[in-house]
């Protein structure tokens, strides 16, 4: 399997004419070629794909630094929040370690987003003291920008974020409540209950949007202070470690400010109507972030080239470190299907072509059982399309061919035997069909896990036995999707298994093209399969 990355680093270098390293036959990465090092353009990239790139258009970059740096000890106003913060923050993960032990529900609808809930999930205090000081001042961050805009806003400083009216109510209770009206500070008493009730009420704004209008005071906040002062920006990998404070931070305050009113109640009752505004994929505030650590996390993978296949945006793909357009991926997967279509027609099938044996590459018409639990079952199997028959000409054809009958087997002492040598060539020459529709579904589905391991192992394992092949009928016609889902749990152990989650489209290919992947993938090699690697066993052959 290692050999068929290199084998799409020929081809991708080729397209975008890369320089080559004949001994390792992968490209050569240098700051003149299209796929230079993802610095310069990476966070370019990144910008346009959150929808940011606008963000510090006509502003003075020092004076945006200024609103999300720490505050000094001058400050008297925001430097009591510091320590504020940390305090309570440790309070609320002590509470959450003891719900694990005595309301262990809560936990888990806080942890699972809204998607299904899995047995062992659920939402944890952080282990070390440090990650909670960490988050606490993350929290922290954005409070301090809210009211850091409004002074700027009062200064006639042209800076602004979009609040509600009631945030911005929140908002200027607590200023009050930090400064009295003749300037002297107040107690710190009743202080976090105002804090909490302004992240509260910006955790349940359902109008924010990618629009720097509509950006919320977190997107802000985790944009600005990766902004440096000299105008460039920091990488995009220290982004996703802040993303997930913020994520614990919000649910942490929610979770707080349930303990707070549960008044008898159970938290699980409360947290109903709190649901909709602590989900991902949601016009909110949590939503945004949580859509913002996603993209984060993907390009951050490309960035470290941990990811042989990544999809930065709708047209742009990353591999291994270099950048290649949409017009590029689809030259290279032409090129990857024509190869594999002249190995099944001059090498696999003895020069003759799949469609003169009353088949042709189309989905149109074909029915799938989606109900079935059937060991085996997919549309390729099902009776009432013409994929088994054609699986059946194309067995009969490799038994009976002139030209191919009587390559497998000879005669010895009136015995017919398989000839292992003709066996093992046979099936290396499948080995590299099998090779390049790899790369082909790998490229159209973009990287399926954070380890290109993890995605190896689905492909060589899944994607023979179809499992992961499902048919979707759509208002563009008939299309191919895959299912595949990555555990970051069972990577970090080292377990080589994935399971499977909610189907998604073949991506940037024509639906023409996914037509030929599922004619020769899924028909032309299968068939040959089952005729070589059936009785006898291909192990006494390999």
């Amino acid at each position: 399997m290692a050999q068929w990355f290199k084998l799409w680093g020929t081809h991708a270098a080729h397209a975008v004419g890369v320089p080559m390293d004949e001994d390792r036959m992968l490209p050569q990465v240098t700051g003149s070629t299209l796929g230079a090092e993802l610095s310069s353009p990476f966070m370019t990239h990144f910008l346009a794909a959150v929808g940011f790139p606008e963000l510090t258009k006509g502003l003075d970059i020092a004076v945006l630094c200024e609103l999300v740096g720490r505050p000094r000890k001058e400050d008297a106003e925001l430097a009591r929040l510091g320590p504020l913060f940390e305090t309570e923050f440790l309070r609320v993960a002590q509470d959450i370690r003891l719900a694990e032990h005595t309301d262990r529900p809560i936990l888990v609808q806080l942890g699972s987003d809204g998607e299904s809930i899995e047995r062992g999930k659920y939402f944890r205090a952080p282990q070390t003291l440090g990650t909670i000081a960490r988050y606490s001042r993350w929290m922290c961050g954005v409070v301090v920008l809210l009211i850091r805009s409004e002074r700027w806003v009062e200064g006639a400083k042209p800076y602004t974020i979009a609040m509600s009216i009631p945030a911005q109510r929140a908002l200027s209770r607590l200023r009050h409540a930090l400064v009295g009206k003749a300037g002297e500070l107040q107690p710190s008493d009743g202080l976090w209950t105002l804090i909490r009730s302004l992240l509260m009420t910006l955790l349940t704004d359902d109008t924010v949007g990618v629009r720097l209008e509509d950006m919320s005071a977190a997107q802000h906040y985790v944009m600005l202070s990766h902004l440096k002062p000299n105008g460039q920006w920091d990488e995009v990998r220290t982004m996703p470690p802040k993303l997930a404070g913020l994520t614990w931070g919000f649910r942490a305050v929610a979770f707080d400010d349930m303990s707070e009113r549960r008044d008898g109640k159970s938290r699980v009752r409360l947290f109903g109507p709190l649901q909709p505004f602590l989900r991902a994929g949601r016009s909110t505030m949590f939503g945004a972030i949580r859509e913002l650590q996603a993209c984060a996390s993907s390009f951050t993978l490309a960035a470290d080239k941990k990811a042989d296949f990544e999809w930065l945006s709708a047209d742009t793909l990353s591999w291994n470190g270099l950048v290649l357009s949409l017009g590029n991926v689809r030259q290279v997967v032409a090129d990857l299907l024509t190869r594999g279509r002249n190995l099944i027609v001059h090498d696999l099938l003895g020069g003759v072509r799949p469609e003169t044996m009353g088949f042709q590459p189309s989905l149109d018409g074909a029915v799938e059982d989606s109900t079935s639990s059937q060991l085996g079952y997919s549309f390729l199997s099902d009776r009432r399309n013409r994929f088994p028959s054609y699986h059946h000409t194309v067995i009969q054809h490799l038994l009976t061919s002139p030209t191919l009958g009587g390559r497998f087997h000879s005669s010895v002492g009136g015995e017919l035997v398989l000839d292992p040598s003709a066996c093992s060539r046979f099936l290396s020459t499948a080995d590299r069909l099998t090779e390049i529709l790899y790369v082909v579904h790998h490229i159209a589905n973009g990287q399926p896990a954070r380890g290109s391991e993890e995605g190896t192992y689905l492909y060589a394992n899944g994607m023979l036995q179809r499992r992961h092949l499902r048919l979707r009928q759509t208002a563009e016609g008939p299309t191919l999707v895959i299912r595949a889902e990555y555990h970051k749990g069972r990577h970090v152990q080292q377990i080589d298994k994935v399971s499977a989650m909610g189907p998604t489209r073949l991506r940037a290919l024509p639906l023409l093209l996914v037509q030929r992947i599922a004619h020769d993938m899924d028909m032309v090699h299968p068939s040959l399969s089952c005729c070589i690697l059936s009785p006898p066993t291909s192990s006494r052959y390999r």
